[in-house]
């Protein structure tokens, strides 16, 4: 079955920038889908323009906003199931201040 690995207790997200959630996964044979689960509900990607799921399972936002401060885990799966939930990474916005 397919594992999440260990991810980092917080990520670190750019407002107004692109970000990336990884989800390192061990999967063998080759990852099938993540489900993503954000502040305990399931990721329902409709809601987010601009969030896409890339074929590793990352998350990937367009642009950062509000909406992306939150706990997430991912659980991978392949064609013999999966082995759980990654442990939570805890999203924290960095706001970036204009240079003078």
């Amino acid at each position: 079955p397919a594992k999440a690995l260990q991810v980092p207790q917080e990520t670190y997200l750019p407002t107004g920038m692109g970000g990336v959630i990884p989800c390192p996964v061990a999967a063998q044979p080759p990852l099938l889908r993540v489900d993503w689960i954000k502040d305990g509900e399931t990721l329902d990607l409709s809601l987010f323009p601009g969030w896409t799921l890339k074929a590793n399972g990352s998350l990937v936002m367009a642009t950062v906003n509000e909406d992306a401060a939150g706990t997430y885990t991912c659980t991978p799966y392949n064609s013999y199931g999966t082995m759980g939930p990654s442990a939570p990474t805890s999203v924290i916005l960095q706001v970036s201040t204009p240079i003078k």
